[in-house]
């Protein structure tokens, strides 16, 4: 049977049963005692901060990026991601502001997919021009078509 064939990944699930099948033989008899070679993919938090954080000694930035220990994961993405809507709804509750057009059509827009890209490419160069573009293409993805909308002229 190739039920393995239907998985998301085949080969990686048909090494894994290979690999499982294995240590359930092994000649300890203990499988818990076997030395798998399965690599294992292990997702960091905002990579690039993480440096920054871990090479200036910021123990703040260090804490937002998950490289201090504490009761519950960071995620700075969120934080970004709320801080920037605050100061959309700000904006948009102020007649009076330069941005208050753009900040009421964005309300209830900013989460953090929308801010994610532009955050963790920040710390690569991304310029604002490239760093709009990023925001542009998840505003198009939820279907915003209208470029004033997207970009102030």
């Amino acid at each position: 049977s190739r039920w393995w064939a239907q998985a998301e990944n085949p080969y990686q699930c048909l090494a894994t049963c290979f690999e499982i099948e294995a240590a359930l033989q092994h000649e300890s008899g203990n499988p818990a005692l076997y030395a798998s070679s399965i690599p294992i993919h292990q997702d960091g938090s905002c990579n690039g901060l993480q440096h920054y954080a871990a090479l200036s000694r910021d123990e703040e930035g260090a804490r937002s990026v998950n490289l201090l220990p504490c009761d519950e994961p960071y995620d700075v993405y969120s934080r970004v991601a709320a801080l920037v809507a605050e100061a959309v709804e700000e904006h948009a509750a102020n007649p009076a502001s330069p941005w208050h057009s753009e900040c009421r059509n964005l309300q209830g827009e900013v989460d953090r997919k929308l801010v994610k890209q532009s955050v963790m490419t920040s710390v690569y160069g991304v310029t604002f021009v490239g760093a709009r573009q990023q925001i542009a293409s998840r505003l198009k993805e939820r279907g915003w078509t209208d470029r004033d909308k997207i970009y102030k002229t």
